[in-house]
């Protein structure tokens, strides 16, 4: 995370608010700055995969080496597992200590089966109470939160409510049929294989 306190030749930061707290002052001498990639959906990096490994650890080796790609931020992606392991990923993304780890995509147990590619099938299911109970709770401490759900498989008004409480929810893994679903698509703000 940068702030960019002046440009140009001579320009001095010092007197600048930020500054005033203590803030590292970076001169470039002639280097450029650039913003660096977020990616939303990372299973994995540095030879482990989030579902085999949902520790702090781990996800901090995941954004490290996605860091020597250019991308600053990471939603480490875990896909359709149980519920105890989706437990110990929101644990795990709460407590990493990396600021590439920026939060924490969920595109698991509410996938249509008809449409699974490579998730179990028998893992999903519906999005209950339970779950969006679980998914508001989780939000909050995690910074952000995606989730990615197939429309037949929760109700526009479970979606509305989470994305009333912050979470990010993504339509995907199931066919999205007009009428039915429009009001649960104006409710969400991504999409992926519909």
């Amino acid at each position: 995370m940068a702030t960019i306190l002046s440009f140009g030749m001579g320009a001095s930061p010092r007197s600048s608010p930020a500054s005033r707290r203590r803030t590292e002052v970076v001169h470039l001498a002639g280097g450029i700055v650039a913003p660096g990639f977020v990616d939303v959906q990372v299973n994995g990096g540095g030879g482990i995969l989030l579902n085999d490994d949902p520790s702090a650890e781990g996800l901090c080796r995941i954004a490290v080496a996605h860091r020597s790609f250019g991308t600053t931020g990471v939603l480490p992606t875990l896909i359709t597992d149980t519920r105890e392991r989706i437990l110990v990923a929101i644990d795990a993304v709460a407590e990493a200590d990396d600021p590439g780890v920026v939060g924490l995509h969920l595109e698991e147990s509410h996938l249509d089966p008809a449409r699974k590619g490579a998730h179990p099938a028998l893992l999903m299911r519906l999005l209950d109470d339970d779950d969006v109970a679980l998914y508001i709770r989780a939000r909050r401490p995690l910074g952000l939160l995606m989730v990615t759900l197939a429309p037949a498989q929760a109700t526009p008004e479970a979606v509305r409510r989470l994305t009333a409480a912050g979470v990010v929810v993504s339509l995907g893994y199931g066919v999205f049929r007009r009428g039915r679903d429009s009001k649960m698509g104006s409710a969400c703000s991504h999409s992926s294989q519909l």
